[in-house]
Parts: C-alpha cells; sequence; structure tokens
C-alpha cells in the first residue's frame, strides 16, 4: 500500500506516453523489433509449407463460409473454400470444446446476474 500511488502515477504517465506521436514513432517501432521479430515466432508460426495464418478478414470470411455450410450452400463453392483456407470439418472433441466454452460463459452470467440481485436484495 505504501507505493500504490507511486505505482498509479507511473501507470498514468505510462499511459500518456503510449498515446503520443513520439512515442509511436519512435518507440514503438524499436519495441517490435525487440520483441516481436519474426526470428523469436515458433518455426510453425513462420509460415511455410501448407501453414496458414488467418488474418482477420480471412477470419471473417471463414465465418461467412460456415454459415453458407449451415444453410446448404452449392456443395462446389463450399469444397473449394474449405480446400482454399484449409478448413476441416469439426470432429466430436470440437463439439465437446464448444460446449465447456459455452457451458462456462452461461454460469458465468447466472453467477453475475445472481450477484447483482443479491446486491440489489441487500440495499432494501
Amino acid at each position: 500500500m505504501r507505493y500504490l500511488l507511486t505505482y498509479i502515477i507511473l501507470g498514468l504517465l505510462w499511459i500518456v506516453l503510449a498515446f503520443s506521436p513520439f512515442w509511436k514513432r519512435n518507440i514503438t517501432p524499436k519495441l517490435r523489433k525487440l520483441f516481436f521479430s519474426k526470428k523469436l515466432l515458433h518455426p510453425l508460426l513462420k509460415g511455410g509449407a501448407g501453414i496458414n495464418i488467418l488474418k482477420s478478414d480471412d477470419i471473417n470470411y471463414v465465418k461467412s463460409l460456415n454459415s453458407l455450410i449451415d444453410n446448404d450452400e452449392s456443395k462446389e463453392v463450399v469444397d473449394k473454400t474449405k480446400d482454399n483456407y484449409n478448413i476441416k470439418e469439426k470432429t466430436f472433441l470440437d463439439s465437446l470444446k464448444d460446449a465447456k466454452k459455452g457451458t462456462s460463459s452461461t454460469f458465468l452470467w447466472i453467477e453475475l446476474i445472481c450477484d447483482w440481485f443479491e446486491k440489489l436484495r441487500n440495499l432494501f
């Protein structure tokens, strides 16, 4: 607790500096070179034969493709796009992971709602 004010001031100073033009022009490129260079990447993430790292546009495209698959659109177009983007069918374990994610988020929301109602009840 003795250093709380110091940490808050340093944090605020860091935030102000991080969004300044000087920081973006001079410091950010050096930090990217130091921490995010290609040589520091895992060998499988560097790219190469058969490895596709999707960007946000590609991810949106794959999501729209999955909606086409769900709507039973033309089989040839779906198969061609699956081959282009290396999309595989969901296995039982993938479905299980999705169910676990859905269950945990549902329980999180239930807990938040119950906490809110308990706080409201305690207030009255």
